[in-house]
């Protein structure tokens, strides 16, 4: 039962990542600057929980290499064709956060080597995990899928809304707000595990598409939304950045990346879960190739 709840917790939007109210924490990081030997995640948190909830803050901070994005298509955001009020300063500062975790992400991808492979399935599916300073593991699944790259980003990412109708772990998927053509505000919830002992989670991020090179890219980061205020019905989850990424192989078949870094709330100890995340992984991605076949 612990292990279907993980499921639920790092699929319905896999990395919600707080960041400072109104993102002014964001802001300054990218006045600051950040060299090229800065940690990939500047983050002052403990993930074995030691660290009070109210200090947990996370910021995006620039890749390394300093690698340019195929995403410019966020130009067309509403902030940009409209004033500085405070709502459209909101909007670009989701934007700029879209960006950054996208860097971040790509940053995790890009490093291969170092990751430590965890396991090896005859079909090629493989687990890699990775420890970052202060935010613990982060878990890596990769695998081909037989799914035109473009079907398969379509089905997990553009028609994510209609998760809950094959997917028993997703109660509740929407968008709180669309913010551009690849960025919008999410709210989900997920059900509850284990006879009712693990209550419902539910989750606000802002979910951002991009491309680089080839490679169709979805992350994301916790926000706070007017529309969707925390409430006594749920307990706000929270996972680590991370995304799914989609690299074609040649017209019919895609190699699908998964990354995440979690820290379930609550009773359920981080080892827990720690070892149990190779075997969610795994069976996401024979979930995935079961929804592929049922669409085509």
């Amino acid at each position: 039962m612990i292990t279907n709840f993980v499921i639920a917790w790092v699929e319905t939007w896999f990395l919600d990542f707080k960041v400072f109210p109104g993102e002014k924490k964001l802001r300054y990081m990218l006045a600051t600057g950040i060299s090229e030997r800065t940690p990939l995640l500047n983050a002052q948190v403990d993930r074995s929980g030691a660290t009070p909830d109210s200090q947990r803050f996370y910021s995006p901070v620039s890749t390394p290499d300093g690698t340019g994005s195929d995403e410019e298509g966020d130009a067309k955001s509403i902030a940009e064709n409209q004033g500085d009020s405070a709502g459209d300063v909101q909007v670009r500062e989701y934007l700029e956060l879209g960006r950054q975790v996208l860097d971040q992400v790509w940053h995790l991808y890009s490093t291969l080597d170092e990751w430590k492979l965890e396991e090896e399935k005859p079909n090629g599916d493989k687990i890699f995990s990775r420890t970052v300073a202060k935010l613990g593991k982060f878990y890596r699944a990769e695998g081909d899928i037989d799914c035109n790259t473009r079907v398969l980003y379509r089905e997990l990412i553009e028609n994510m809304h209609n998760s809950p109708s094959w997917n028993p772990t997703v109660v509740e998927l929407r968008i709180l707000q669309s913010l551009a053509d690849n960025c919008e505000v999410l709210y989900n919830v997920v059900s509850e595990a284990a006879g009712g002992i693990i209550s419902p989670r539910d989750f606000v991020s802002l979910r951002y598409h991009g491309q680089r090179n080839d490679i169709l890219i979805a992350v994301g980061a916790a926000v706070t939304h007017p529309d969707a205020p925390v409430t006594s019905k749920y307990v706000r989850g929270e996972n680590g950045p991370g995304g799914y990424l989609f690299q074609p192989i040649g017209d019919d078949r895609c190699h699908f990346i998964w990354i995440v870094n979690t820290n379930l709330k609550g009773w359920i100890p981080q080892y827990v879960i720690d070892q149990a995340l190779s075997g969610v992984m795994l069976d996401y991605l024979k979930r995935v190739r079961e929804r592929v076949k049922a669409i085509q």
